[in-house]
């Protein structure tokens, strides 16, 4: 798909529209041009992508306006080995907007991956126990600009349901929601999940500053907290800053902390497990 410069493209669809997005593509989607692209789903996804989803170095603006379910979808709903490298994003640039949604904001499924290599995305996570950007494997940040802004009681900015590899790039943003977390990595350990054990995080390069400021969601005791590893995280190098108010948390690792050459603060004080 190519946007003309100047040109404005809109996908809107009726809430009795039985397939599976305002924009819909079966197989794979490569956008690109100067144009702009607004997209409301109002049955189901707003971009709903078969196979991967790339955005080009030369693409304009992207506004995801609603959703009724995930703004951005990419998989085919087959986790089959033969299928799992067709279920990702690659972003190169761009300027993506994401509001308004239902369920998760861009959702990498089915043993789905995302690649962030330029561009802004900008993600407003409003739903109840949603995602800004979620992939049920790994997300590779390698540049770009991820901005964040987490009012959804216990949602998560970020969750990588097996690993995160944030490699350069930047990351920031407020969690303002009760029980929200700026990034979750997720360790599961039941059968029925997709994806078994994982919750690692390896910050090798990328910028993050974030302000956790939500209280504890008191159905579970939840806490707000920055950044959340189910099991390891490492930091090879890289900036990350928390600021917690309201009795958030700033970092938690359940696993193995180990910093290398990065630099982490909480408030002003070196993170410490």
């Amino acid at each position: 798909m190519k946007m003309k410069k100047g040109t404005t493209n809109s996908f809107v669809d009726s809430p009795l529209n039985t397939s599976k997005g305002a924009l819909y593509v079966k197989g794979h989607l490569e956008v690109k041009g100067k144009g702009t692209l607004n997209v409301t789903g109002n049955s189901s996804h707003a971009m709903k992508i078969g196979e991967y989803l790339q955005f080009k170095s030369s693409t304009g603006d992207v506004n995801i306006l609603g959703a009724k379910s995930d703004g951005i979808h990419c998989g085919d709903g087959s986790a089959l080995p033969a299928d799992y490298e067709d279920n990702r994003l690659i972003v190169n640039g761009g300027n993506i907007t994401v509001n308004n949604c239902s369920s998760d904001c861009i959702d990498c499924d089915d043993y789905g991956t995302a690649i962030i290599n330029g561009g802004t995305i900008n993600l407003n996570v409003s739903q109840t126990d949603g995602a800004g950007l979620k992939a049920d494997s790994i997300i590779y940040m390698n540049g770009g600009t991820l901005n964040l802004n987490v009012t959804g009681n216990i949602s998560e900015g970020i969750r990588c349901c097996y690993a995160g590899y944030f490699n350069g790039g930047t990351i920031q943003g407020t969690v303002s929601g009760a029980g929200a977390r700026g990034l979750k990595a997720k360790k599961t350990t039941s059968a029925s999940d997709t994806v078994l054990n994982g919750g690692n995080t390896y910050w090798n390069g990328t910028n993050v500053t974030l302000s956790a400021t939500g209280s504890t969601y008191t159905a579970d005791n939840t806490k707000c907290m920055g950044l959340r590893s189910d099991n390891n995280m490492t930091v090879t190098a890289g900036t990350i800053a928390i600021t917690t108010s309201n009795s958030a948390t700033g970092i938690s690792v359940k696993g193995k902390y180990s910093n290398t050459g990065g630099t982490v603060t909480v408030n002003g004080s070196d993170f410490k497990q």
